[in-house]
């Protein structure tokens, strides 16, 4: 069946004149609607308008500062070829269901809704957008769902809304503000206040570098569950009123996450997420934070303030060398809180060594007491290591007080000889003052490897205990 044409002249009379609540039109094919219509023009008791299958073509500008609050304009499996614009408008309603196509301006703009809806009904429709879509300084009272989009090309922008919406009734369970399960491209949604709850599960961003971005939103209970961000999410200046929850975000090899400037309120939950890059700083949050099974590439935390427990259970940075110092610092005090304290011993060196790389020339004296740390016993961690640090030097130093010792005589490699060498070693080890040898320390020279080796044994077994204690809370 063709589609038939509508002209301005029949849709008025339809609206002017029907005498029921609701009217529909068919497949029709709508051109160029310029044309202003004003609330007088409606019959009284029209209250519904809904264009099914239709499509339109050219400048569509038919409702332009139409105030009726009591109309619901429903755009069913339609297709835009043209531009359509919708400004300063009033309505109870606006909804496009299983849009078929939008053009390079979709925009609707300064208006505002109780309701407004542009989703596909089927979860897994087929339907790919290609064009611009602007949704900008709107005003929404109670219900906002984009869900199941596909929107592959051009740009999406949500831009300086308000989302004015109650607190949800205990009875309801489904989300005042949703845009799960949707593929935005090159989409961006900063300066909006999102209201009391906003979902984004399984939400796809693609696009360009750096429009992926939430900068200086509001943010009551925010969701994102198994949401893909692309290449960037900046959030940068947003506030977060109610408990945000991140969960199954991966994306290792390509997001970068910025929360720099933010203010949290409430409970934050970062959950099985893998990101390239998370920057959070001169942020606060105010109540539980959790970090649980988590990986990033890199982590700035720098200026971040945990007002509340900070926990970071299974915490991965896989180059933990571009970390900053300040950062690791918080993390590891934050895991001394929570009593992680296999956790804070990673951190600990890892701050240890990032202080160590801070440190000039003119320092050296530190940076050869931490060079020798993380030799000896990996920064009082590692009680293998000390063990082993204590042998070979103790055998280091021990060989040259016995040559210093035995220098005019001669040895032969024999069994007696090595089991009296040995024994001597042994005895080298222990931490006195006493020579090993009967007739030791004749001559003064014979005091410098003795006295290295006595402090570098000493200092072994001391980093040997401490690393026996790493455990201890």
């Amino acid at each position: 069946m063709s589609h038939a044409p509508l002209d301005f002249t029949e849709f008025y009379q339809g609206i002017n004149s029907f005498g029921g609540n609701s009217i529909l039109f068919t497949r029709r094919t709508i051109s160029n609607f310029n044309n202003r219509i004003t609330t007088v023009d409606f019959h009284r008791n029209l209250l519904f308008i809904e264009f099914a299958d239709c499509k339109f073509f050219g400048e569509i500008n038919l409702f332009d500062s139409l105030k009726k609050s009591d109309l619901r304009i429903t755009f069913n499996n339609c297709t835009f070829e043209g531009s359509l614009q919708i400004q300063d408008c009033e309505f109870e309603a606006l909804c496009f269901f299983d849009t078929n196509q939008v053009s390079n301006k979709f925009e609707i703009y300064g208006n505002k809704f109780n309701f407004f809806f542009f989703k596909n009904r089927d979860r897994g429709s087929s339907i790919e957008l290609i064009g611009n879509i602007e949704i900008c300084n709107n005003v929404f009272y109670e219900k906002v769902d984009i869900q199941n989009l596909n929107h592959v090309s051009g740009s999406f922008e949500f831009i300086e809304n308000v989302l004015e919406t109650s607190k949800r009734k205990p009875s309801l369970h489904t989300l005042k503000a949703a845009f799960n399960n949707s593929k935005f491209h090159n989409a961006n949604f900063s300066m909006t206040n999102f209201g009391k709850e906003v979902g984004f599960d399984q939400t796809v961003l693609t696009g360009e570098e750096g429009l992926q971005n939430f900068n200086d939103c509001h943010f009551g209970r925010a969701y994102f569950n198994q949401t893909d961000f692309g290449s960037y999410a900046l959030f940068n200046g947003s506030n977060f009123h109610d408990t945000v929850i991140l969960n199954g975000c991966s994306g290792v090899e390509k997001t970068i996450v910025d929360f720099s400037g933010c203010n949290f309120e409430n409970d934050v939950y970062f959950h099985n997420i893998q990101f390239r890059s998370l920057t959070i700083v001169n942020s606060t949050f105010k109540q539980k934070t959790v970090f649980k099974n988590v990986e990033f590439e890199n982590i700035d935390l720098s200026g971040t303030l945990f007002e509340k427990t900070c926990s970071f259970d299974d915490l991965k940075i896989l180059n933990v060398g571009n970390c900053g110092r300040r950062t690791l610092r918080s993390i590891k005090q934050q895991l001394q809180k929570t009593e992680n304290r296999i956790d804070y011993n990673r951190f600990k060196i890892y701050e240890l060594d990032a202080y160590k790389n801070e440190l000039t020339l003119n320092q050296w004296k530190e940076k050869f007491i931490l060079r020798l740390n993380s030799i000896s016993s990996k920064h009082g961690t590692d009680w293998f290591k000390g063990v082993l640090f204590t042998l070979i030097c103790g055998g280091v130093f021990y060989t040259l007080y016995f040559i210093a010792e035995y220098h005019s005589q001669e040895f032969q490699i024999t069994c007696d000889s090595l089991n009296f060498f040995l024994k001597g070693f042994f005895k080298f080890l222990l931490p006195s003052y006493t020579s090993p040898f009967e007739n030791g320390l004749i001559f003064w020279f014979q005091y410098i490897p003795f006295i290295l080796g006595k402090i570098f044994i000493a200092y072994g077994i001391y980093q040997t205990i401490v690393s026996f204690r790493k455990f201890r809370l």
